[in-house]
Parts: C-alpha cells; sequence; structure tokens
C-alpha cells in the first residue's frame, strides 16, 4: 500500500501509472480490505475510541494471545482510503468513465446539512440533545432487534429458500452499510493539503492524528490574528514558533476528553459549554433590560418592572441572576480546566511528588501560589473569567447593577474585537497624542491663568492654577452659550 500510493502521488498522469494500477486493482478489492480493517477497529473498539492505541500496533511487541490486536493495523485502512481518493482524483481530472467509480461518488455525496447547525444556539440544543437521547435510541434499536428475531423465531421462519435468500440479501445490505461506515470513518479521520508542484496543483492526503481533532476554535482565532502574513516565509516562520504551544493544547485537550468521557455527567456539562456560554450571554441581556427598566426614583432602591409596582421584580433578577452565575461558572469552570494545567503546569510540576517537609513545603507552597497568581492575572482571559465571577457575585448579593459586567461579552464579539483592537493596537500613538493635547491644555492654562484669570466665571474658577488648568480642559469639550 505504501508503495502504490507513492507511485500514484503527485505522479504524472502522462504516464497512465494510475489507469494502469486501476485495472490491475479493482475498487471492489480496496473496499473489501477497507471493510476488513474497519471490521476489526469495530471488534477492538466497540465504543468508537480514537486514539493513539489505535496506531503502531506493527511497532509493538507481539502478544500470541491478542492476535486481532495486532492483525488490525489502522495504517493499512488509511493507505487504502488515500488510494481510492488518487483514484478518484484520477478520474475526474482525466475525465474518464468508470461505472465502479461512478457509482461510488453516488453513495457518499457530501453531507453539508450538519454545517447549517454549527456555532448557533439551535446547533448547540440540537448537539446536546443527540447526547442525552443517543444512548436512549441505540438501546431501543436492541430491544426491537431481538423482538424482531424473537418473532421471526416464534414464527418458525420460512422455507428453506425463502431463509437462504434472505440470508443473501441481508448478508448484502450488511455489506453495504459496512462500507459506507468504513468510508466515513476514514473520510472523518482524513485531511488533505494541497501543494503546487512543477506548476500543477497536487493534493497529498494524510491522516488526522486523534489529538489533533481537539485543535479548538479559539485557537485557529488566535493563530489567525497573530500570524505575519507579510510573505509565506513569515507565515511558516510563525507556525513552526507555534507548533510546539498548539500541540501541548491540543493533547491535553484529548486527555481532557477521555476523562469526559469516562464520566459521562462531566463530559454532558463540559462538551457542551458553548450552550452554557449563549445562555449566560442571552440570561446577561435579559437581566439588564429588566433592570433598566425597573428603577426610578419614585420607588427608591426597589426594583419594579416597567414601574409596576405588582410585580415581584426581584425575585426575577435573583433567580436569572443565579441562572446566570451557575452557566457563568461551567464556562469559568471549563476554561480553567484548559487553560490553568498549561499555563501554571510547569511551576508546580513535581511539587506533589515531592517528600513533604514541616518547613520547606508549606514556604514553597505559598511561593508558588503567589507566582501562579501572578502569571495568571497576567493572562487577560484569566483575569476577564475572574471578573466575570466577581460581578455575577456582587450583583446576587451587593445590587444588581452589577450585572453590567455581563454585557462585556458583546466586546469579544468578533465584528467588535475589530474595533477593540483598532483602539488597542495603536495605544502608544493615541497614549503620546493625548499626551501632546493635555501639554497644550496646560500652556493654554497658565496664559488663562496670568492674563485671563477674570474671564473664567468671574475669576472664581480660576484662584489657582490647578482650577484654570481644569476649567480650560473642561471648556475644550463644552460650547456655552451666553
Amino acid at each position: 500500500m505504501i508503495t502504490l500510493v507513492s507511485l500514484l502521488e503527485c505522479n504524472d498522469k502522462s504516464t497512465g501509472i494510475a489507469n494502469r494500477i486501476m485495472r490491475a486493482i479493482p475498487l471492489s478489492v480496496l473496499t473489501n480490505n477497507l471493510v476488513q480493517v474497519y471490521k476489526l477497529y469495530k471488534k477492538l473498539y466497540p465504543n468508537g475510541e480514537y486514539d493513539d492505541d489505535a496506531f503502531n500496533h506493527m511497532n509493538k511487541e507481539y502478544d500470541p494471545s491478542r492476535k486481532e490486536y495486532f492483525e488490525f493495523i489502522i495504517e493499512n485502512g488509511f493507505n487504502i482510503y488515500i488510494l481510492i481518493n488518487l483514484f478518484l482524483d484520477n478520474k475526474r481530472q482525466d475525465n474518464t468513465e468508470d461505472d465502479e467509480l461512478n457509482e461510488f461518488i453516488r453513495q457518499f455525496p457530501e453531507d453539508n446539512a450538519s454545517k447549517l447547525l454549527k456555532n448557533n444556539p439551535l446547533g448547540e440544543l440540537t448537539k446536546l440533545g443527540k447526547s442525552i437521547l443517543g444512548n436512549s435510541i441505540g438501546f431501543m434499536k436492541c430491544v426491537k432487534r431481538a423482538v424482531i428475531d424473537e418473532g421471526i423465531m416464534a414464527l418458525g421462519g420460512g422455507s428453506g429458500d425463502e431463509k437462504e435468500m434472505e440470508a443473501i440479501q441481508n448478508k448484502e445490505v450488511g455489506k453495504n452499510q459496512l462500507v459506507k461506515e468504513a468510508v466515513a470513518f476514514f473520510r472523518a479521520n482524513m485531511g488533505h493539503l494541497e501543494i503546487i508542484r512543477e506548476g500543477k496543483i497536487q493534493k497529498i492526503y494524510f491522516p488526522i492524528l486523534p489529538f489533533c481533532k481537539f485543535l479548538s476554535k479559539t485557537l485557529k482565532v488566535e493563530f489567525h490574528e497573530a500570524v505575519v502574513r507579510t510573505s509565506t516565509k513569515t507565515k511558516l516562520a510563525y507556525l513552526m514558533e507555534q507548533a510546539d504551544y498548539l500541540i501541548k493544547n491540543m493533547k491535553h485537550d484529548e486527555k481532557l476528553s477521555r476523562i469526559f468521557n469516562k464520566y459521562k455527567i462531566f463530559g454532558l456539562l463540559a462538551n457542551h459549554v458553548t450552550l452554557w456560554e449563549y445562555a449566560s450571554f442571552y440570561i446577561g441581556i435579559a437581566l439588564n433590560i429588566i433592570i433598566i427598566s425597573s428603577y426610578s426614583e419614585d420607588y427608591g432602591s426597589t426594583p419594579h418592572l416597567f414601574l409596576d409596582p405588582s410585580k415581584d421584580t426581584m425575585s426575577i433578577i435573583t433567580t436569572l441572576g443565579i441562572l446566570n452565575l451557575v452557566f457563568s461558572s461551567l464556562v469559568v469552570a471549563n476554561f480553567f480546566l484548559k487553560r490553568a494545567p498549561l499555563l501554571l503546569g510547569d511551576i508546580w510540576k513535581g511539587f506533589f511528588s515531592r517528600k513533604f517537609n514541616i518547613i520547606k513545603t508549606p514556604l514553597r507552597f505559598v511561593f508558588k501560589l503567589i507566582h501562579s497568581l501572578l502569571r495568571g492575572l497576567k493572562d487577560f482571559d484569566i483575569l476577564y473569567y475572574c471578573l466575570v465571577m466577581f460581578f455575577a457575585l456582587m450583583g446576587l448579593l451587593v445590587h444588581p447593577a452589577f450585572f453590567f459586567f455581563q454585557l462585556t461579552d458583546f466586546l469579544r464579539n468578533e465584528l467588535l474585537k475589530n474595533v477593540v483592537k483598532a483602539v488597542w493596537n495603536p495605544r502608544i500613538s493615541l497614549g503620546l497624542t493625548l499626551l501632546v493635547f493635555i501639554l497644550l491644555e496646560y500652556y493654554f492654562a497658565i496664559i488663562g491663568f496670568s492674563v485671563f484669570g477674570l474671564h473664567y466665571d468671574g475669576g472664581a474658577a480660576c484662584q489657582s492654577l490647578w482650577d484654570c488648568f481644569l476649567q480650560t480642559f473642561d471648556h475644550t469639550f463644552k460650547v456655552i452659550i451666553y
């Protein structure tokens, strides 16, 4: 398989190698082998685990008691699927007619429906519903199948020919289903990139390693925003600089995913963090709408929704505030689980494995704790989430007005982020501009104090240089009509 893939990747179509290999190895042979690999995968990993353990079986020491484990070489499955894709690419480029390939393409159309539900509240609710009902549906299918089988056995089946025909049909249906499942599995775990070689675009296919599945959208956005795009060299250089950091993040997220899959209740909470973000965001908006519509001098510090005394507005605010705190806590806890070990792991490395010393250990703990706090506060996201929790608690315990901070989530919107960056990135230039402006105001204040002091509100506002400076600064932004 490695040899065949090597022959077909980036090959010159004029040599006709692809057509000769396709004639020698029909697509049916490849799909049969693909199914064999997939069947072994299903047997060894019935729950659909896709992790490092599935790879490199051929490099491990052989154990006769685990024959199927060593027969399963997932790399063969990927090479077969790469070869199938190279066959398909060759067909599309050469525009050749091949009934077998055409039939194969028709069986596996591109799935665009899932993209419509991506990155929106409806999609997240759908994802949550699937997670909750998935196991139940699977159980119902098993029960239904058992009932059907029991009914067939009770009826005694049909004639010998009918049974044989039914067995053949079931076998054919099962085989087609396995082919579809195998292709879906390898397609989901296969990636490709395009390179320009000798003036032509060539596709290079490769397996997506398990930890690469955990490249989060946040990491992608951070990378795209920070990468230097002046040339291809600068982009590649930045990618190489960030590679270790990205891999470290992905491997950590993969480790967390295995824990969440083991403990389903934590997985249910952690795998739907986007939904909790939406919930916290919309509840924050609702809270602030209620707050702005509820306070009046007529009622003092007691809120009444739309100034209606009959409404128990405080209980509504408290209920929504508690919900907001719960959803915010889920988001913050998930963030700290992902960020804190990466940010602070090197500080605490080896601390808990050391032998306890009654004097040194507490001192080391305090030092490391202070070091962790200082490093954490330098991280903008950690500081932001700490403030989210602080103001949510203040809104519940002190005054609902503190819920105003929940609206800062608007600033994390992609479009508004650009507005904030437009001010933040040139902050040094803007700061120096402000300094020049203050100097000019100061010079005017000196002249005003020395020469025109009596003209500042009858002289009362310019009795000292400081007062004169403040008045000059204040009047700069006002139009006074006499």
